[in-house]
């Protein structure tokens, strides 16, 4: 799953910037998961966190 190619990085950015702020406002991550079901927004949270750094990770500066 990638970004359609005409997305630019600053686009990709705000998006990922106005979740963050739906959820810092009180959003409530609360659909089902295709995988495991019903959980709750702090499972929810939990599971994006750890994803989200296992992508960071990847980074590297040289």
């Amino acid at each position: 799953m990638l970004p359609d190619d005409d997305v630019s990085f600053e686009q990709g950015m705000a998006d990922m910037r106005a979740v963050v702020a739906r959820i810092d406002a009180g959003d409530q991550m609360d659909k089902p998961s295709p995988i495991f079901g019903t959980i709750t927004h702090p499972q929810w949270m939990g599971m994006m966190l750890r994803h989200t750094a296992m992508h960071h990770s990847f980074i590297t500066i040289d």
